[in-house]
């Protein structure tokens, strides 16, 4: 008589648990590493980075860290523990929180060049995650799915932005003269590139985390103390574009959410 083989249960994988150790380290980290603070370099060696935004707007960093660390504990709960969404994102989060540990090492040790290459990497691997999660908002756990989406929208927008900023620090670094324009002048010209590509975000996935991101820190540029005039103007103009373009889509996803609840 053949016996009958019973199946072998799946082991639980212990990568969710990696994910949910590693993801504050890659986070929080380099803090027990002697490094140069972030925004004194910033307000000091790149002090001439006119389009770096007041201090207050990178409050915008508690909200992104905010949502990394939420989709890092969701991996580990029950409810999302096998929810396909979530697992997917779980080597992307890792490779972005590297990204993000690795970039602030370089940026402390002022190793400029480096930084750009890396914060091309964690934009890139924030985009990932921001693709993974947007492919079906259906399977998300419906507590968090609002906050990581927005909060996963929110990153890949000041990437976006802060990959432009780092743009302009490598050419100070490199002590380039701007082929005798103005810091003004050129800081005016950057912003519109930069809004051009939050556009094209903004179109591509219509959530409201761009436009709100490219709000808040075209604001932050025009209101840091002692900018020229002409970044000022520029920097206003397009603070309102945006702001309208954010209040046109809240008007657009409250009505698809009555149409939805009333279908």
């Amino acid at each position: 008589m053949t016996a009958i083989s019973k199946p072998i249960p799946n082991k639980p994988s212990a990568l969710p648990w990696l994910v949910l150790l590693l993801t504050p380290i890659g986070i929080f980290g380099t803090r027990a590493l002697p490094l140069q603070d972030t925004g004194t370099i910033s307000n000091t060696t790149f002090g001439s980075v006119l389009i770096t935004p007041a201090n207050y707007v990178f409050i915008v960093w508690a909200l992104i860290y905010g949502g990394l660390m939420a989709l890092a504990v969701a991996q580990v709960l029950n409810v999302n523990r096998d929810n396909p969404r979530y697992a997917a994102a779980r080597v992307p989060l890792l490779v972005n929180v590297a990204f993000n540990f690795a970039w602030l090492v370089a940026w402390g040790t002022m190793n400029t060049p480096l930084s750009l290459l890396l914060i091309v990497g964690q934009a890139l691997s924030a985009l990932w995650i921001f693709k993974l999660l947007e492919a079906d908002r259906a399977q998300l756990s419906p507590r968090l799915e609002g906050f990581v989406q927005f909060a996963s929208g929110a990153y890949v927008a000041w990437l976006t932005l802060a990959t432009v900023l780092n743009v302009a620090s490598v050419l100070v670094f490199y002590r380039w003269d701007g082929w005798g324009l103005s810091n003004g002048t050129w800081t005016a010209i950057m912003m519109p590139v930069a809004a051009l590509i939050g556009v094209l975000e903004m179109r591509a996935w219509r959530n409201p985390a761009f436009a709100t991101v490219f709000a808040w820190a075209f604001a932050g540029i025009a209101l840091r103390p002692a900018q020229p005039l002409e970044v000022i103007v520029v920097a206003g103009v397009l603070t309102l574009g945006f702001a309208v373009a954010l209040a046109v889509s809240l008007v657009n996803l409250a009505r698809g959410q009555a149409v939805a609840r009333s279908s």
